[in-house]
């Protein structure tokens, strides 16, 4: 009947929150392409794009999602996230194991932008390191004095004693 409609419709099946977990990135994924495809705003008639996201009682596994993109999208954390839910659901089923699925979650994003941070840190770095090749167009006095004001020692000045970026970090100190 959606289909005739000329809605989309996709599934995500899960038994358990250790099967949630490991499909809650594409489950982001899914509903990210739905909202960001052009064609939908065109078929509806509307620049608002919407989700409905449910499943079998509406309390458990969908608001569990929901919390989750949430935490991925909008970089809040799972207290945060938590209330904004709370704020449009009055009813979410969510046990002991649920809130420590999110909090687990929660760890791996943060990992996953710890090492993000340090890949663009490093690539940053390389990009500021001093260039082998002297561009031809330039004249011998102005090379001279480029390599002069160029020319450090990587054991002196600001990178004495520095150390690598760890990607992640021990934050119960």
């Amino acid at each position: 009947m959606a289909a005739e409609m000329g809605i989309e419709a996709d599934a995500v099946d899960t038994l358990d929150n250790q099967e949630l977990i490991a499909t809650l990135p594409r489950a982001i994924r899914l509903i990210n392409d739905h909202i960001s495809t052009p064609a939908n705003a065109q078929h509806m008639n509307s620049s608002r794009r919407k989700i409905l996201l449910f499943c079998e009682t509406g309390n458990g596994h969908s608001a569990l999602v929901i919390i989750a993109y949430l935490m991925v999208m909008f970089n809040l954390g799972f207290p945060d996230a938590l209330q904004v839910a709370h704020m449009q659901r009055f009813c979410i089923d969510m046990d002991e194991s649920s809130k420590q699925m999110l909090a687990s979650f929660e760890s791996i994003i943060e990992a996953k932008r710890d090492v993000e941070h340090a890949k663009r840190i490093s690539s940053i770095n390389s990009k500021l390191a001093i260039p082998t090749k002297v561009n031809k167009k330039r004249d011998f006095e102005g090379q001279h004095d480029m390599t002069n004001t160029m020319d450090m020692d990587i054991d002196e000045g600001p990178f004495l004693g520095r150390r690598g970026v760890a990607p992640f970090q021990d934050r119960s100190k």
